[in-house]
């Protein structure tokens, strides 16, 4: 079976675009994370003057400083071992992950023990985008990356989301249409998880009801005292894109639901961003965004970039292990080399 082609300047440009989105969702949703409330806010310059950084991007970030260091055959206990080395998150699933951590708990039992509230949180979710990113074309790879990460610190349907949205935006490299993006990653799962039911759910309410009965639904539903719930607020996500049409303007249609804001914009900001890639997000995005990079205080000693576009560089320069070691796309026109990680240099367990 030939391997699907890639150009090395496409793969970069949907990458800046796809962290592009995670920016710009980033920065408009943190101002109302956790008004579980709709909304009717419209877009301005004003909402990007205050950059913010965030955990949603934070944890990528963390993981990119691993691979670049270790390349693509990560597993388990390189990711227990850079967490705690690394996050001081005190909060939520994250708090409980580095307890469960310090009691000698290894994955998937760090996301488990004593996690009954936050464990179908949006902590992991959140993350997703770097496995995709990692993986162009390759899916099951990067649902396969995106598990033993979720496991850290969630189970069930957290993890579910996190697979989906790591397939869907590995997909999204070769596939320009949201629509199919979604149905090609639904493909991916039994009809009777969690998740695709979540998806064929929603789906139907929005082939028959007005976008604002789907969002009062999703509600009624899924809604849970906590905010950072995943169900209700993957819903909300999958809503705004499905509204989309493919256009970053969609980004909006997300912040209008509120809830989980930051999660829910940023994560269709994202895959709409690989969707559309840098060149063809409008100005406008772009110049509010800008190129600037924030990285919280609670990850510490790492080493990154402190531009969207350097992260994007090194996105790319590390998932040329990835795509090398798993062989099912062929970078074509790249002069870039990977980072110097071989084999021999990994520890595997």
């Amino acid at each position: 079976m030939s391997k699907k082609q890639l150009h090395y300047k496409t793969y970069y440009d949907k990458v800046l675009g796809g962290w592009i989105g995670k920016c710009a969702g980033g920065i408009l949703g943190a101002p109302i994370e956790g008004f579980k409330c709709f909304n009717e806010i419209e877009l301005s310059d004003k909402l990007f003057e205050t950059n913010f950084s965030n955990d949603d991007l934070d944890l990528q970030i963390l993981w990119l400083d691993m691979v670049k260091q270790k390349g693509a055959f990560v597993n388990e206990f390189d990711l227990k071992e850079h967490w705690v080395k690394h996050v001081k998150f005190p909060w939520g699933e994250y708090g409980i992950a580095s307890r469960n951590f310090s009691l000698g708990l290894d994955i998937p039992d760090s996301g488990k023990h004593n996690n009954h509230y936050w464990y179908r949180g949006m902590g992991s979710p959140i993350r997703s985008e770097i496995w995709g990113m990692l993986n162009p074309g390759n899916p099951t790879k990067a649902m396969y990356f995106a598990k033993i990460d979720s496991e850290l610190d969630h189970e069930g349907f957290s993890v579910e989301a996190e697979m989906f949205l790591s397939a869907a935006a590995s997909i999204a490299f070769f596939e320009h249409d949201i629509n199919n993006i979604l149905k090609e990653t639904a493909a991916l799962y039994p009809t009777n998880s969690e998740i695709a039911n979540l998806v064929n759910t929603v789906w139907n309410w929005y082939n028959k009801f007005d976008k604002k009965i789907v969002a009062g639904k999703i509600k009624s539903r899924y809604g849970d005292a906590d905010f950072t719930s995943a169900p209700q607020n993957i819903a909300f996500t999958l809503l705004a894109l499905l509204q989309s049409a493919n256009s970053m303007d969609g980004i909006m249609d997300a912040l209008h639901y509120g809830h989980d804001s930051d999660c829910v914009v940023a994560t269709a900001g994202a895959l709409l961003g690989i969707v559309n890639g840098y060149q063809q997000i409008p100005e406008s995005w772009k110049e509010r965004v800008g190129n600037e990079l924030l990285v919280s205080p609670e990850i510490v000693g790492i080493e990154h970039t402190d531009t969207v576009s350097g992260l994007a560089e090194e996105t790319c320069k590390a998932g040329l292990s990835f795509i090398d070691a798993f062989g099912e796309v062929e970078l074509i026109e790249t002069n870039v080399k990977p980072y110097n990680t071989t084999l021999d240099e990994v520890t595997i367990t």
